[in-house]
């Protein structure tokens, strides 16, 4: 029942931020060839999306979400690990995206418990942000990946500052908010790929 409460306590737009800000997700998903991870980051990106419109304790949308990213995590580890066997990876680099994934996740959840919501949303999208670079990572396999993450950080930055200070989230709609980010999400790719 507590848990149940919690939801109903979060601000809206701490809701739709964390909505909206799961489509940055698709770059790596447009960028890439590994059809597995591609389809499943897919599955995670249009769960999340959704869920967070409305997010209820146990709802499908909350298991679903919760499933498909517990597999895409353990599924890009997987992908992880043979990258770094077969060429020669990091493994310092990825032990550090992987460790602070869960240290930011674990934030996340541990602020959303006590109620501390901007610290919540904070936590949540570093979260996402480093898992959002593993991804790019694994999934990507670019030369000039150092350029391609500037620049969608900047378009990530932007969307998010953007949204952290609109003074109210009665007047914008959900939806149109994630076409308006779907959009800038394309737009980054496209300029990314000029660079």
């Amino acid at each position: 029942m507590h848990e149940i409460k919690l939801w109903d306590n979060m601000p809206k737009r701490n809701k739709y931020i964390l909505g909206v800000t799961s489509l940055w997700m698709m770059i790596p998903i447009i960028n890439t060839n590994i059809s597995h991870l591609s389809g499943l980051l897919g599955a995670v990106c249009a769960a999340s999306t959704l869920f967070w419109f409305d997010p209820h304790q146990d709802s499908l949308l909350h298991k679903a979400d919760k499933y498909l990213s517990t597999n895409f995590t353990i599924t890009l580890f997987i992908y992880t690990i043979f990258d770094i066997i077969n060429n020669n990876s990091s493994i310092l680099l990825f032990s550090s995206l992987s460790g602070t994934t869960c240290i930011f996740y674990n934030l996340s959840y541990m602020y959303f418990q006590y109620e501390t919501y901007n610290y919540q949303l904070i936590a949540h999208l570093l979260f996402r942000y480093i898992i959002f670079l593993w991804s790019y990572m694994i999934m990507v396999q670019s030369k000039n990946i150092q350029n391609e993450i500037l620049a969608v950080t900047i378009g990530y930055s932007i969307n998010v500052s953007v949204m952290i200070f609109l003074k109210s989230w009665k007047k914008y709609s959900y939806w149109n908010s994630c076409i308006v980010t779907s959009l800038l999400v394309m737009g980054t790719d496209l300029i990314k790929l000029k660079k």
